[in-house]
């Protein structure tokens, strides 16, 4: 995948339900997933450096659900999820937008340094925990504990 990345050519995913940490790492490039994929999927995508230059990241489309942990720690780049996500999404991320079209679990955008992430569907409870920057826009219902630190 890196050496297709490192190309410029887009990289097309197909069942990768149970493969964990796909994409993680991923500086540039576009990537579209068929289907589910597994926990910690585009976590730690860009560098600070390139935040900073103002480099837009990688572009991760996920058509189907993703696990726990998407965009753990990301700096940049857009991650879409046109299903569902599990626990964490967004922990941790400096930069970049999450849009996720259905649901996600507990625990969004803990230690949100400033990305901008869209819910469509519904969130789970405990969401924003210890933000301090950043934007969380949640179209459906949010669980209980929103907010607190």
């Amino acid at each position: 995948m890196r050496e297709a990345i490192e190309k410029n050519l887009k990289v097309r995913v197909k069942n990768a339900c149970h493969i964990h940490g796909l994409a993680a790492g991923v500086a540039k490039g576009e990537i579209e997933v068929d289907g589910d994929v597994g926990d910690y999927t585009a976590m730690l995508i860009c560098t600070r450096e390139q935040k900073e230059r103002g480099e837009s990241g990688p572009k991760i489309v996920i058509n189907g659900n993703a696990g726990n942990y998407l965009a753990d720690g990301a700096w940049a780049g857009e991650v879409i999820v046109k299903g569902s996500v599990g626990y964490g999404a967004g922990i941790y991320a400096y930069g970049g937008t999450i849009v996720i079209y259905e649901d996600t679990g507990d625990a969004l955008a803990h230690l949100l340094k400033g990305a901008t992430i869209i819910v469509k569907g519904n969130a789970g409870g405990n969401i924003g925990l210890y933000m301090v920057g950043g934007t969380i826009i949640i179209v459906g219902n949010a669980g209980k504990a929103v907010g607190e630190w």
